[in-house]
């Protein structure tokens, strides 16, 4: 888990929040959502996004599908 912490921080060096969900509709899931502001463009943005998505694959392997990422973009222009 420190190594998704370490992966957003460095993507997104903005605010980095986690949040735990649970499905009401399915109580035993429970997933960690990753809740990051990023600044930049829209392309960089994006590429952070894919990054984070490879990377995580990598780190959290059979759990990749629990973890989630939400974004807040602060663009810093429209490209």
């Amino acid at each position: 888990m420190e190594a998704l912490w370490r992966l957003a921080r460095n993507l997104f060096p903005g605010t980095v929040e986690l949040d735990v969900q649970r499905d009401p509709e399915i109580p035993e899931l429970t997933t960690l959502d990753f809740q990051v502001t990023a600044r930049g463009t829209v392309s960089v943005i994006l590429d952070h996004e894919s990054e984070w998505h490879r990377h995580k694959l990598e780190l959290a392997g059979d759990f990749a599908h629990l973890i989630t990422l939400s974004i807040d973009p602060q663009l810093t222009r429209l490209e």
